[in-house]
């Protein structure tokens, strides 16, 4: 399957399609639905991001952590390295810089006050893991990145209007 077929059926089963909850006449159950915010407050640990865009741009950097606190601000960490423990110490040090708000169909706004720059993401709470069936058909080293019961999904809109990205987020604490 290529990468761009990955994407879009990873993308498909965690935003569009609906999966069978097991029983003949069980109504079929939603594989993921819009994000509250009370879901979203923690810390979590970038799984994955696809496709990579520009490996050079902290975007698509392979490890990130976003810490998304109750009154609404958020912190980011980037890096090409796992963070060690001095880099964990600056993150929970450093002053917030962004504030978010999420809408009830799952929009995510980032603003940005050190400057003038706002992204929008789709947040999706993932409700249940991808079928086996279905999992099968994602190459082995892909596997890694698809999303799992409890992560969230950010579907990073783009100039045009349409999902530019999506990273994978799992929730550490």
């Amino acid at each position: 399957m290529k990468r761009k077929n990955i994407r879009i059926f990873v993308l498909g089963f965690v935003l569009f399609s609906a999966a069978s909850a097991g029983a003949a006449d069980a109504p079929p159950q939603r594989p993921s639905k819009a994000c509250t915010k009370a879901e979203l407050v923690g810390t979590w640990d970038m799984v994955s991001v696809m496709p990579i865009l520009n490996k050079q741009d902290p975007t698509f950097f392979p490890y990130q952590k976003f810490m998304f606190k109750s009154d609404s601000s958020l912190k980011v960490m980037t890096s090409q390295k796992p963070f060690d423990a001095k880099a964990l110490a600056a993150f929970k040090a450093q002053p917030a810089e962004i504030d978010y708000s999420l809408d009830p169909k799952g929009t995510l706004t980032m603003t940005w006050s050190t400057r003038p720059h706002t992204e929008y993401a789709i947040c999706a709470y993932v409700l249940q893991d991808v079928p086996p069936e279905m999992l099968k058909k994602i190459p082995a080293e892909k596997r890694a990145g698809v999303p799992k019961k409890g992560n969230v999904t950010l579907s990073f809109i783009g100039r045009g209007g349409k999902i530019a990205f999506q990273k994978v987020l799992k929730k550490v604490a």
